[in-house]
């Protein structure tokens, strides 16, 4: 199997996303930074950011947290072979109201963590949505 990088899970999993009809946006800009995944399922008005990180999952959850500022639901997602200490503190993504997805060797996520209910500000999020998205 070739080298994993970010930049091919996101791939890889943005078009996991579409093949289960999903309006995916790649690299979504917000602020001074990039969201990594921004999905929207068809019958949902929940958007939701993906961050991706092979290894380092606290600058993941740090980005993660900022993500959640402008979408409704916001998670890290991890390689499957570095997930263990992500998945080992639970409490933390539970806390900073960040979900976890685990992401296989045949790219395929996995649901560990739910994210919890985002209370930034509706403001923000009709503002990122309606400027950079065009999701609907």
């Amino acid at each position: 199997m070739s080298k994993i990088t970010e930049k091919k899970v996101e791939v890889k999993l943005a078009s996991y996303y579409r093949s289960q009809d999903c309006i995916v946006l790649r690299q979504a800009a917000f602020a001074r930074k990039r969201i990594d995944i921004v999905k929207k399922e068809r019958d949902d008005e929940n958007v939701v950011a993906i961050e991706i990180k092979l290894k380092d999952w606290q600058c993941g959850l740090r980005q993660a947290r900022v993500n959640a500022l402008a979408c409704d639901q916001s998670y890290l997602a991890v390689w499957h072979q570095h997930a263990t200490p992500a998945l080992n503190n639970r409490k933390i993504f539970e806390n900073a109201g960040v979900g976890l997805i685990v992401i296989n060797e045949e790219f395929k996520p996995r649901v560990e963590i739910e994210p919890g209910g985002n209370s930034s500000s509706k403001v923000i999020r009709a503002y990122f949505c309606s400027n950079n998205l065009k999701l609907a």
